[in-house]
């Protein structure tokens, strides 16, 4: 289990999304939790990002790549944690609903969760209002239920 403090929440979003200033020395202590296809996706996800919006460089005082973070789908924080809620499980992989623990009856993500060597490890994200990273297809995962939001991050949950 990693405990995230005020630090590594943006450390950790520079690592998922590979921007060029991250700490590289925190790629052995994350890159654990989450498969490889996954973190592949959201570096094209920013990579395309920057691409769309910047010509393809960071731009130095301009938000360039993605504009939230693609673990919590949004833009900022909790401050008191999360809500966490299984919808499906099995023995090699399971499907985790997120919300705000301020607001839990507002879906913000679901996780997809493989078990590999014995650990689980994210292997895909979908946020409420509809951007997939390394989803599975649809027809190969059930239907979900509560998750109507169909709007981008806000500042707030």
């Amino acid at each position: 289990m990693v405990h995230l403090t005020y630090t590594d929440r943006s450390d950790i979003v520079d690592f998922i999304v590979k921007r060029p200033w991250r700490d590289r020395s925190l790629e052995r202590r994350y890159a654990p939790y989450f498969s490889k296809k996954l973190q592949a996706a959201w570096a094209l996800a920013e990579k395309e990002a920057v691409e769309k919006e910047c010509g393809g460089q960071y731009i130095k005082g301009d938000i360039c790549g993605l504009d939230f973070s693609p673990l919590s789908c949004a833009q900022d924080h909790s401050t008191i944690g999360y809500t966490y809620r299984t919808l499906r499980a099995g023995a090699t992989s399971a499907e985790i609903e997120m919300s705000w623990a301020e607001r839990s009856d507002e879906l913000t993500a679901t996780y997809w969760m493989i078990r590999r060597n014995g650990r689980w490890i994210m292997d895909g994200v979908l946020c409420r209002w509809g951007e997939k990273f390394h989803w599975p297809d649809d027809e190969l995962r059930p239907e979900r239920k509560g998750s109507s939001g169909d709007q981008k991050p806000d500042a707030t949950p």
